[in-house]
């Protein structure tokens, strides 16, 4: 998918029905069910978003993952 910033893919991933949507390298998205155990720290993922450079989407070899909550 393409999207344009975070909450474009998190809009995605509710609307797909996962529960977890992760960003990687400004550009590449995932959604899922579960998570894998690997993690690593917070300041590895500093890549800013291609379609909004405010927002931080990942970084190399580092996905940022956002879980979606049911309202």
């Amino acid at each position: 998918w393409k999207f344009k910033d975070i909450l474009h893919l998190l809009y995605i991933t509710l609307h797909t029905g996962y529960q977890y949507a992760g960003l990687q390298y400004s550009r590449q998205c995932f959604c899922g069910s579960s998570l894998d155990k690997a993690t690593s720290a917070v300041d590895d993922c500093d890549t800013p978003c291609r379609g909004n450079s405010r927002q931080i989407c990942g970084g190399t070899w580092r996905i940022s993952i956002f879980e979606i909550m049911p309202i």
